[in-house]
């Protein structure tokens, strides 16, 4: 009978013990199972851990390399600038045309020069 009495409340107490709320977490139980002597289980500490906080890391801030312009170099001298070569136009009389709407002219070309369109008469 004292062995089921002491059973019944080791129990209870368990029951107990899983019955609490999840914001009971700092409450330390101590359940002893087995007899006087062996090993014992202990509930989680009364306390948490805080995390370890260590000094922030060093930023080492490095200047930036020094940046050195140098003249550039010596330009030519810009040469004058020469007269376009006069363009012409070819004529030719027989078959008559210009160049190239007429390929080959058996009289010979001749040299015209280009008036614009709004010149012409």
């Amino acid at each position: 009978m004292k062995k089921k009495t002491i059973l019944g409340i080791g129990v209870l107490l368990l029951l107990l013990a899983g019955a609490l709320p999840a914001s009971a977490g700092h409450f330390r139980a101590n359940i002893w199972v087995g007899p006087g002597w062996g090993p014992r289980w202990y509930g989680p500490p009364h306390y948490y851990y805080y995390p370890y906080y260590s000094d922030p890391p060093t930023v080492i801030v490095q200047p930036p390399p020094d940046v050195y312009y140098y003249p550039a170099p010596a330009q030519p001298a810009p040469q004058p600038q020469q007269a376009a070569p006069p363009q012409y136009w070819y004529y030719c009389r027989e078959p008559q045309g210009y160049y190239p709407y007429v390929n080959t002219c058996p009289g010979g070309w001749q040299k015209v020069a280009p008036t614009p369109p709004d010149q012409k008469e």
